[in-house]
């Protein structure tokens, strides 16, 4: 007779084993909080906006960035994220991916904007532990453009 276990295991609709499984977010979860990511960047660019029209004039004394290229690029940035929430909010194909991919070039511009245009000595301090973490926070979504690529590389070919 066989061994009873007493440890309920689910069982997916598309397989007919059970297999335990592990608590993991689901698409509308990852969806949530890429839509709450996207809000506070918004907002964040929004006030980063404000700021500049606000300092235009004494702007160029502490920075070395042009008034007009900084707000330039923060309405840039506002726009892009408002598109990719919307796309969130309206579960468009690839929308998920895309944020990614503005996330992605939002950590690219911001850790190069500070690399070359920081001048004073607390910025200058701070940007090798800045670039560290921006390493870090790209990991990921580089991993992941990584194996898609795979997938598309060898899906075809029976590998």
């Amino acid at each position: 007779m066989p061994a009873m276990t007493t440890q309920r295991q689910k069982t997916t609709p598309s397989s007919s084993t059970s297999t335990p499984t592990q608590p993991q977010l689901n698409r509308q979860d990852r969806v949530g909080l890429w839509v709450i990511i996207f809000i506070l960047l918004i907002l964040y660019q929004i006030i980063a906006t404000i700021k500049v029209l606000q300092l235009q004039d004494t702007l160029h004394i502490r920075t070395s960035i042009p008034a007009l290229f900084a707000l330039g690029m923060s309405i840039i940035w506002v726009i892009s994220f408002s598109g990719v929430t919307l796309a969130l909010l309206r579960h468009k194909r690839g929308a998920s991916r895309f944020a990614m991919g503005v996330a992605v070039g939002f950590i690219v511009y911001n850790t190069l904007r500070l690399a070359l245009f920081a001048q004073a000595d607390y910025d200058r301090e701070r940007l090798p532990f800045l670039l560290l973490i921006a390493a870090i926070l790209l990991v990921g979504p580089l991993l992941s453009l990584l194996r898609d690529i795979w997938r598309i590389i060898y899906k075809g070919r029976g590998f």
